[in-house]
């Protein structure tokens, strides 16, 4: 079983995807469509920011409380599950042959240069 978590943020009327790309409803008509289905989900409509609204309160004169107080963005997180296998794993890349591959390279190319300066 595979478990995948996606927060998605209010913006412009819409949730979004945390990539910033993909609305929530195209996200989750994806997944479902890929064979995942919703496991849970929980929402945070966000807190006042008590700093920030007094000094815009203080700036404005108190004319921007009829507006309502400064707030966090409203989140919505989602988790989707599947029973399909999980992706082979590639396997870890040894870096000491990186390293020697650089090292070679590197001998044959000041060797060539050697060979091409005595001409």
């Amino acid at each position: 079983m595979q478990v995948r978590t996606f927060t998605f943020t209010l913006r412009s009327g819409e949730y979004w995807c945390e990539n910033g790309y993909t609305r929530m409803d195209e996200h989750i008509q994806n997944m479902i469509g890929g064979g995942w289905e919703v496991l849970n989900s929980t929402n945070d409509t966000g807190h006042v920011r008590v700093g920030k609204t007094l000094l815009v309160a203080g700036m404005t004169g108190g004319l921007s409380l009829l507006f309502g107080g400064s707030r966090t963005a409203k989140t919505i997180t989602l988790t989707f599950k599947t029973d399909k296998p999980a992706p082979p794993q590639a396997p870890p890349v040894n870096n000491s042959d990186i390293v020697w591959t650089f090292v070679i390279v590197g001998g044959v190319v000041a060797a060539l240069a050697l060979a091409l300066s005595r001409c």
